[in-house]
């Protein structure tokens, strides 16, 4: 069954199959939540589900409709995200007009990960915002008649990056609304869209993910083994997208640098510290610090917790190494810390220079220490 292939929501996923067979589905919806909850693939779900030529209120999975949208060649199915400059692009050209082949091929090898895994994030370099290009498009084909019965839908990733032109543009797309036509809004940030956006909307939001359905997902999906899965939940926080990224081959080394780049700083000199920042500058590419700080915000998380009172189900030794951490900094900040590391991973995906972002974090997680308990 379709919406079984999206790990948990059930509750929105009832929503929406009630909203399909009562044919009451409103003109846009705003999918609200993280990363890696399943925003998107619910995304496709209803695309599929409103297109697919053998059901009303759920996809087969079997029809050339529902093949060519879960292939992302549909010809009633947009998606809009970020995406780069081209040199001399202005805003009457089409969003792909003077973009370079190398980063065609790299949005269409991001496309062709996406299409596999719905739950992979789209990572393009330079991709810094939502185009006004892009909303014109939208426009554009929204206007022209669909030669495939169903809806056109429209699915917008990343929805805070729009700029305030590309705001304004989607804003009256919205305010004339065409027939047949579905708005998918996806978005962290509700505070982010112009509230004449949200008010056209229905506001659906993404609640983190259980850790048993992130633990059986991996088991069912990737065959982790199920003691790496209850491990890897517990730090995906509530993320399926993060969890993928924690059974990469390379991920214990990671989450070891991730460590052992805390404990420099805390410990030892500056003249330590440069050196540790040139080592992972060589060492690591900008996704592989995403990963990294993903797992040092999580574990900062999985520490308040742990210092709370509260479960964090992971393993004996990473508790372990966490209280010796607590026992440490009794005075850590980690509403602070997890910001800086938040405000890291953002410089990161903005192309910040990396020695750079290193340098910011490290002033950041400085100012959390509080004071260290002497043994």
């Amino acid at each position: 069954m379709s919406w079984k292939s999206v790990i948990g929501q059930n509750k929105i996923k009832e929503l929406l199959k009630a909203t399909l067979e009562n044919k009451k589905l409103p003109h846009a919806y705003i999918f609200l939540g993280e990363e890696g909850r399943g925003r998107y693939p619910l995304a496709l779900e209803l695309a599929k589900a409103v297109n697919c030529e053998r059901s009303s209120s759920e996809a087969c999975d079997l029809c050339n409709s529902c093949v060519k949208i879960m292939n992302l060649q549909h010809p009633n199915l947009f998606l809009v995200f970020p995406l780069p400059v081209g040199k001399n692009e202005d805003a009457h050209d089409s969003p792909y007009a003077k973009l370079t082949d190398e980063q065609i091929d790299a949005i269409q090898e991001q496309l062709k990960l996406k299409s596999k895994n719905p739950y992979h994030k789209i990572r393009i370099e330079k991709a810094n915002e939502i185009k006004v290009n892009s909303i014109r498009e939208i426009r554009r084909q929204a206007a022209i008649s669909s030669f495939m019965p169903g809806k056109k839908v429209f699915i917008i990733i990343n929805a805070e990056m729009m700029n305030e032109e590309s705001s304004n543009a989607f804003l009256k797309t919205l305010e004339e609304p065409v027939s047949d036509t579905l708005f998918i809004i996806i978005t962290e940030k509700l505070e982010s869209l112009l509230p004449t956006i949200v008010s056209r909307c229905q506001v659906l939001r993404f609640e983190p993910l259980g850790e048993n359905d992130i633990q059986e997902a991996l088991v069912e999906k990737y065959q982790i083994n199920k003691e790496t899965a209850k491990s890897v939940a517990g730090f995906a926080g509530g993320s399926f997208s993060r969890a993928l990224e924690y059974i990469d081959p390379d991920i214990r080394k990671k989450n070891e640098t991730a460590i052992n780049f805390l404990r420099t700083i805390l410990t030892k000199s500056r003249t330590d510290i440069s050196k540790l920042i040139e080592e992972l500058t060589s060492t690591y590419s900008r996704q592989d610090f995403i990963a990294i700080f993903l797992f040092l915000q999580q574990w900062f998380r999985n520490a308040m917790l742990l210092k709370e009172g509260l479960s964090t189900k992971l393993s004996g030794e990473e508790s372990n190494s966490l209280e010796k951490f607590i026992k440490s900094y009794p005075l850590w900040d980690y509403p602070t810390a997890i910001e800086a590391v938040d405000h890291s991973i953002s410089h990161l995906n903005k192309n910040v220079y990396i020695p750079l972002v290193l340098i910011n974090l490290i002033h950041g997680l400085k100012s959390a220490i509080g004071e260290r308990k002497l043994s």
